[in-house]
């Protein structure tokens, strides 16, 4: 029903033939096409994704979500520290 035609003697995953072709050579270029025609399908799919996917990164909303992460893991001292120090107040806090 519209879909490609294949050859009762062709393998439909490799587009190769199984034993010889009647009719020659007109046989195999018509498998040529076929997978032709599948390239070109899987280009158009393939352009329309990236595509698709170009609009919807353009009409996502761009959240910043979180902190950037000040602390590190001192090894002499075996705990994490925050870069740039803490005072003493923010110490008592993270400590209660």
């Amino acid at each position: 029903q519209g879909g490609l035609k294949l050859h009762p003697d062709m393998d439909p995953e490799s587009g190769a033939f199984g034993g010889g072709a009647p009719g020659g050579g007109q046989s195999g270029g018509s498998a040529q096409d076929g997978s032709g025609s599948s390239s070109v399908v899987q280009l158009l799919v393939h352009a329309l994704w990236a595509r698709l996917q170009t609009i919807l990164e353009a009409l996502a909303p761009k959240r910043e979500v979180g902190v950037e992460n000040r602390f590190y893991y001192d090894e002499t001292e075996k705990v994490w520290k925050l870069q740039g120090g803490e005072t003493e107040e923010e110490k008592r806090q993270a400590e209660a």
